[in-house]
């Protein structure tokens, strides 16, 4: 389920449904959005304030989010940002620029794609590959191994940014470091390396 908070105070908004399109409206207003898979400490919080204590001038009932629960509540925006990274799941933002001169999708199941390019098609060369913008290309099996390599070093480059950020939200002492903290990543890009005419005459 979806949890919106603003300005750091949860006002019991939970959501079943949670499109992109809900969340990009949402946080135009000003709300940051994130799943729980089970209800947050904080809404239980919510759920058993009494109507005298805590009241917006609208006359919503709303908590204060602790830091730790503020933590909580980034690093499932987190968790929601790279879900994509998991094995098996989609996600079209993966991609990165290939050396081969094109972009390419890089989540699990693309990889699982191209690596099924490869051993379906041994000895069988060229292969027509579909790159991120949906142009055919015809590439060896060497191009198509190191396509596969680049993918699972833009999935390694990847994970080490979502580290990277779990311990930057461990270490904040404050909510207002916390809330500067962007959740964003940084694709891959191979377009100025070319592969080795070496290794790829003898692979």
């Amino acid at each position: 389920m979806l949890y919106l908070i603003k300005d750091g105070k949860y006002y019991g908004d939970a959501f079943v449904i949670e499109t992109a399109d809900f969340i990009a409206q949402e946080r135009a207003l000003g709300y940051e959005c994130a799943t729980f898979d089970e209800a947050p400490d904080f809404h239980r919080q919510w759920v058993n304030t009494p109507a005298t204590d805590a009241t917006d001038d609208q006359g919503r009932i709303f908590v204060t989010l602790t830091l730790a629960q503020l933590k909580t509540f980034k690093k499932a925006q987190l968790e929601d940002a790279t879900e994509g990274f998991d094995a098996r799941r989609k996600d079209p933002g993966m991609t990165f620029k290939s050396s081969l001169g094109f972009v390419v999708d890089g989540d699990a199941r693309s990889r699982d794609n191209i690596e099924g390019l490869i051993n379906i098609n041994i000895g069988a060369s060229p292969v027509s590959f579909k790159d991120h913008d949906n142009q055919l290309h015809s590439l060896s099996l060497d191009e198509l191994k190191t396509l596969l390599v680049e993918a699972q070093k833009n999935g390694a480059l990847l994970y080490q940014q979502k580290w990277a950020l779990q311990a930057e939200i461990d270490a904040c002492k404050t909510a207002k470091k916390l809330a500067a903290i962007k959740i964003e990543f940084t694709m891959a890009d191979f377009s100025e390396e070319a592969p080795n005419a070496n290794e790829t005459a003898s692979a």
